[in-house]
């Protein structure tokens, strides 16, 4: 058998084995790309998970809330949507418009503070800040719940 025959007989088995290596190459590629969007996501999303931790803590901490805090807050879960079924979005709204109301609330009582005319409207702003940090204090559980389905790895 002549030596041209044999390099012919070996270049043609060898494009089928250079093809599965590429393709298994090709799919191995795509895996990886596959894992790393999930894991940019799961980033993604714990950081929001993380903000909402933040303004509760700061808010059982300090028995306030300031407007840059509600400011870092919403600017930290603006792409929320993006990431989340409708259920973390409006728990996202909810805890915003609770931290919202508490510091109306506090300006208002620093306002009727003033005014010692005005003893019923204060104590009514001082229950309603009261109500305020009690429900946002007690969303710690529930952020646990409503975001543990997308924040799982054990999956």
């Amino acid at each position: 058998m002549p030596i041209e025959s044999i390099i012919t007989n070996l270049s043609a088995g060898l494009i089928p084995v250079i093809a599965c290596v590429t393709t298994y190459i090709a799919i191995q590629q795509y895996k990886s790309n596959r894992l790393k969007l999930k894991m940019d996501r799961y980033d993604r999303r714990l950081s929001i998970y993380k903000s909402v931790i933040r303004i509760i803590t700061i808010v059982q901490q300090k028995g306030s809330v300031d407007f840059e805090d509600i400011a870092q807050f919403r600017s930290s879960v603006a792409e929320a949507e993006f990431l989340f079924n409708a259920d973390v979005s409006r728990f996202l709204a909810n805890i915003d418009k609770t931290c919202f109301e508490l510091w109306g609330t506090l300006l208002a009582i620093d306002a009727l503070r003033k005014d010692p005319s005005s003893k019923q409207q204060f104590d009514n702003k001082i229950e309603s800040k009261r109500q305020n940090i009690e429900w946002l204090v007690n969303q710690f559980k529930p952020a646990k719940i409503i975001f543990k389905p997308y924040l799982d790895i054990s999956k």
